[in-house]
């Protein structure tokens, strides 16, 4: 992906002010995420997965919600090695995937590639917490595949426990 592919991805459309606001909508294979903090990324690892089990996805962080507006980054992100890290710790088998930072109209977005794996699934080796009082991001043995508009009640997610596990 380049900055034309996001800019043209995030349906931009410009607000009084000089804020964009995005007009695309989270799907099967994008996801937004304000920033990324270690807490945030976390949370990202089951979407990390969704997107590797199914035909990959771009998790774009530098966007806040309710509004979807472009937000600064500001060189606030993890470094591919805590990404990776996080990563290794949580599911398996571990996805390709790339990590690269765009300016669009003067914001810094960071677009998290996750390629589709060759045989899925990929499946969590481990529980993952979702933070005090939420519950896990992830339950070691499952694995997971995004389906937004199946499964309303589990909010585009269907869980599956893992044969033999």
């Amino acid at each position: 992906m380049n900055a034309d592919e996001l800019t043209a991805r995030l349906a931009l459309v410009a607000k009084y002010g000089g804020e964009f606001r995005v007009t695309a909508r989270e799907s099967t294979d994008l996801e937004f995420k304000r920033d990324m903090t270690l807490p945030t990324f976390k949370k990202s690892l089951k979407t990390i997965a969704a997107f590797a089990n199914k035909t990959g996805g771009y998790i774009v962080f530098g966007v806040s919600d309710n509004p979807r507006l472009l937000v600064w980054l500001g060189g606030n992100y993890l470094d591919e090695g805590v990404q990776s890290e996080q990563i290794a710790q949580a599911i398996s088998p571990i996805p390709e995937t790339r990590f690269e930072t765009f300016e669009i109209h003067g914001c810094e977005l960071g677009v998290f590639t996750v390629l589709p794996l060759r045989k899925p699934p990929s499946i969590a080796i481990r529980d993952i917490s979702g933070g005090q009082g939420e519950d896990p991001v992830l339950r070691k043995g499952t694995f997971d595949w995004r389906l937004l508009g199946c499964l309303a009640r589990a909010k585009g997610w269907l869980s599956c426990k893992a044969p033999n596990s």
